[in-house]
């Protein structure tokens, strides 16, 4: 059975480990050590089973400039899950349980990078069509 709760600083060197084997290169892993280095790292959360951590997500501050700046917007980066344990529904676990944690800290806005066929499921759009660009 698949947990989902917050890291502990117990988790840190499983959370890089599922981060360097989930992705070709480490910088997803590298990207979430510097974050949780510079204390932005607003949710983070493990999918743990049997005593092992076998997913990792992560959430990170992000900021609105113009007429929206007065809303609070999050990045989702990365959602991560050993190669062995792909397509059993942990990822979406992992996505589910970290959406519902940024509103439940009133997050307004949230912003990712990802697979254009995986995450509408979850409600995310295209952010330029409605205006938000990256600079």
């Amino acid at each position: 059975m698949i947990q989902i709760r917050s890291e502990t600083p117990q988790d840190i060197a499983a959370i890089h480990a599922v981060n360097a084997a989930s992705f070709p290169q480490e910088d997803e892993a590298n990207l979430v050590d510097e974050l949780r280095k510079q204390g932005a790292l607003t949710v983070s959360l493990v999918a743990e089973r049997e005593g092992q951590i076998v997913g990792h997500i992560a959430f990170s501050p992000m900021t609105i400039e113009g007429a929206d700046s007065h809303l609070k917007a999050v990045g989702l980066a990365p959602v991560a899950v050993l190669p062995n344990y792909q397509r059993q529904g942990i990822g979406i676990k992992l996505v589910t349980a970290g959406i519902d944690a940024c509103r439940d800290l009133g997050f307004d806005l949230m912003f990712l990078l990802g697979h254009t066929e995986y995450y509408p499921r979850f409600g995310f759009v295209p952010a330029v069509p409605l205006g938000y660009q990256s600079i």
